[in-house]
């Protein structure tokens, strides 16, 4: 059923005008990675959803340090439009790395084509362009990783 949600939305987006990913922490027990998101809706409310990958199940290769840190990262960039939906505000803060503007243009496509039922369920009139703009606070930049996955061995950790 299809609701009529746009004035909801317009009204949620002038209350929390920005959506935080603060950043995650990571705790490599034993057994498993466990990490640890952390969102803010508009300094209001406040996220923290986990992650743990168990070593013996998932996590049966050796990374670096730099390549555990960007898929952490992007991980989150995933997992951070679930909590966004919350509110819809028209801004999102990224404070752990900096996106370049081809990264940013990239993750407004996979948000807004993500989102395309959630818009339709609620009757919510909105482009790809305007419904949200992305910002980075940080210069610190992901360094990049080369990775030659085997694709017969594939892991999925968001699905919907």
């Amino acid at each position: 059923m299809i609701k009529d949600n746009h004035n909801k939305f317009k009204e949620l987006r002038e209350n929390y005008t920005f959506f935080v990913y603060e950043g995650y922490s990571i705790t490599d027990n034993e057994d498993a990675l466990e990490i640890i998101y952390h969102f803010n809706l508009a300094d209001q409310y406040a996220f923290h959803p986990t992650l743990t990958l168990k070593k013996a199940k998932y996590l049966t290769i050796n990374l670096t340090e730099d390549e555990i840190q960007n898929f952490v990262f992007h991980i989150g960039m995933i997992e951070l439009i679930s909590y966004w939906k919350a509110a819809c505000s028209p801004k999102i803060i990224i404070k752990p790395f900096l996106l370049d503007e081809y990264q940013v243009n990239w993750w407004k496509k996979v948000y807004y084509k993500g989102l395309g039922e959630f818009f339709y369920l609620n009757n919510i009139s909105t482009n790809q362009l305007d419904f949200v703009n992305i910002e980075c606070s940080t210069s610190k930049k992901l360094q990049k990783v080369n990775i030659s996955p085997d694709y017969k061995k594939v892991l999925v950790p968001i699905g919907g």
